[in-house]
């Protein structure tokens, strides 16, 4: 046989293997063989299973349907706990959250009901019929049609030519994506103010769904100022459920946003990391190397971002020289003071780093609003800990110095009034939401979110410090306000130790040490506290620590007389041998696959040939 019958074969025998594959995934059990019609107010939608790694079907129904009103349309024979199912037959003779043996044409497998109750919708349809467009890419838009029903079912929001896009940092690599909704027209969406633009919080980091909600709480029961208005809304998107949203006023200005002025000379603008600097339309780079965006004015001209820039210039120069004297009068005090209690009680990550916003007007300076707490509440490495500081200390890594909350806190008429706020405004209110508020907000979705966290119940098994339960929350905070207590009515001094456990990762873990006391050894055992990081090796006792404020070695079985961060000593031929072995183990992987390859292709060829033979065709 010639060499190009030869290739020919290989190619053919290649192309039916691949046709084969698709073909089975063609059989393996679609959305699009079962689907369910829902009728309410006039309005008729269609809503697709979802079907779980283990091909389970679960159909989640909205809260503002009657189940009378939800009809299957299957394309294929069905029955469902051996009942024959017609098109058109209503899902009302089924139980909620039961799981029923169900036949699907050649599919054998379950199906599962759950709708919750008094839950707003959104039902989100793009004008393509698919997110993929948008989901590509974070500034890709797409025209989009919106309904909304609010909780009691009626009818909120009818938009045929609204806009929906992607949005987040951070929160845009998960799988639950969250999005930025431009409205046709201003509108007054459930009770919360007319505006054109607004966020669809994912909650992704968070499968109690409550993180942002109680940090808005909190900033609007202290009247920190203008706060984001939220409401929990169902999203579906072309006919599928995508969980548990916190649909939110976008921060912008505006008479029923935040009341301020560019065009009289105010400003709007927010702390962001400096990795983000290729990104912002209009940043500014300050003499402390921060990077701020300026968000109000929008496309500044020249002289409008010069102005800014002296402006922030000024309010840095007077944030770095506070502890030298009196509060700068440049700064509102109570709003900076609330707003830095609103992150250290939430440990919040973010905290003067990212989405951290202040504005400007009436010749001051004032902190928020309050913007962005996916990671707080003790689901990452750096505030795990409740009985240790976290918006006050001057770093969260290597990468990420937080200087200005720490250098008000050195102010002495800061702080008093910081400890006055928390006595006087803050621990009230906290009793008040570890008594009632927070269970009663978690009863209130827990049906909505049990529905979310099974639609998302991969992606949240990924993440090993996702917030599960206001249970939890509690928990953390309870102990949290014990450990603040502590400090701002009775008064201990403390020190800040964080071990950086990747370096320049992020990856960070404090503690509270009695300032001259010693660090206790059974706390500081880094490796059985993050299992799911590589730390062998890694001991306190014996691994080398250097400060990052001194940049001097630190022993640990030293007193501690100082806020500390600790970097672990890398000796100088580390990075190399990392970088030698790196290499290697790409170029063993290149080889194993080349390896493969060819063994394949070699298989395939003495396969063809055997039966070339066989067949008696004769060989050249």
């Amino acid at each position: 046989m010639s060499k190009s019958r030869y290739c020919f074969l290989l190619v053919f025998t290649l192309l039916l293997t691949a046709v084969s594959l698709a073909a089975g995934s063609l059989l393996r059990p679609s959305t699009d063989m079962l689907t369910f019609s829902v009728s309410s107010q006039g309005q008729t939608f269609s809503i697709k299973p979802f079907i779980d790694a283990d091909g389970a079907y679960h159909v989640f129904l909205p809260s503002h349907c009657s189940l009378e009103d939800v009809g299957f349309a299957a394309r294929a024979s069905l029955t469902v706990d051996g009942v024959p199912i017609e098109d058109g037959s209503t899902v009302a003779q089924f139980e909620s959250q039961t799981a029923y043996p169900m036949q699907l044409g050649d599919v054998s497998t379950t199906v599962s009901f759950y709708q919750a109750a008094d839950m707003a919708t959104m039902h989100i349809s793009t004008r393509s019929g698919s997110m993929e467009h948008i989901h590509s890419d974070k500034a890709h838009k797409e025209t989009v049609s919106i309904t909304l029903f609010d909780e009691n079912g009626q009818i909120d929001h009818i938009g045929q030519m609204d806009e929906l896009k992607g949005r987040g940092n951070a929160t845009w690599a998960c799988r639950k994506k969250p999005y930025s909704l431009t409205l046709s027209a201003a509108d007054d969406l459930l009770g919360m103010g007319s505006g054109e633009k607004w966020i669809l919080l994912a909650n992704a980091l968070d499968e109690s769904n409550l993180h942002n909600y109680l940090a808005f709480e909190l900033s609007r029961q202290t009247d920190l100022g203008w706060t984001p208005e939220c409401a929990y809304v169902e999203l579906y998107l072309n006919g599928e459920y995508n969980g548990l949203y916190l649909l939110t006023e976008r921060v912008e200005v505006g008479q029923e946003r935040l009341p301020i002025d560019p065009e009289a000379g105010d400003i709007l603008a927010a702390v962001e990391p400096n990795m983000r600097l290729g990104v912002l339309e209009a940043p500014i780079r300050t003499r402390q190397g921060r990077v701020i965006d300026l968000a109000e004015p929008k496309l500044p001209s020249t002289q409008e971002l010069e102005r800014a820039e002296h402006l922030i210039g000024a309010l840095e120069d007077a944030i770095v020289s506070a502890p030298d004297g009196a509060f700068p009068a440049l700064l509102d005090m109570d709003s900076w003071a609330k707003r830095y209690l609103i992150d250290e009680i939430c440990a919040n990550v973010d905290a003067d780093l990212a989405s951290s916003y202040f504005y400007y007007t009436q010749d001051r300076f004032f902190a928020g609003p309050v913007w962005d707490y996916d990671m707080s509440f003790g689901n990452q490495p750096t505030n795990e800990n409740p009985a240790a500081f976290v918006a006050k200390n001057g770093m969260r890594s290597q990468r990420f110095a937080t200087p200005y909350d720490t250098a008000l806190l050195q102010n002495e008429a800061f702080y008093t009034r910081v400890t006055e706020l928390y006595r006087e405004r803050f621990l009230p209110i906290l009793q008040d939401l570890l008594q009632n508020g927070i269970m009663r907000t978690a009863e209130q979705i827990r049906a909505a979110a049990q529905m979310n966290s099974i639609r998302w119940k991969e992606m949240f098994k990924k993440n090993p410090f996702s917030t599960t339960s206001a249970e939890e929350i509690c928990a953390y905070l309870e102990e949290r306000v014990q450990f603040l207590s502590s400090v701002w009515i009775d008064g201990a001094d403390l020190c800040t130790v964080q071990f950086e456990l990747v370096p320049n990762g992020g990856a960070c873990w404090a503690v509270q040490v009695v300032r001259g006391e010693y660090l206790d050894p059974d706390v500081i055992e880094l490796s059985e506290k993050f299992s799911y990081l590589d730390l062998s090796g890694v001991h306190a006792a014996d691994t080398l620590w250097r400060d990052v404020y001194t940049g001097e070695l630190f022993d640990i079985t030293a007193p501690v007389t100082e806020d500390l961060f600790l970097v672990q000593e890398q000796p100088s031929q580390a990075e190399p041998q990392q970088q030698t072995q790196a290499s290697s183990d790409g170029v063993r992987a290149v080889f194993v696959l080349g390896c493969f390859v060819v063994c394949f292709a070699g298989a395939v060829i003495i396969a063809v040939r055997r039966g070339v033979r066989k067949g008696g065709m004769p060989r050249e």
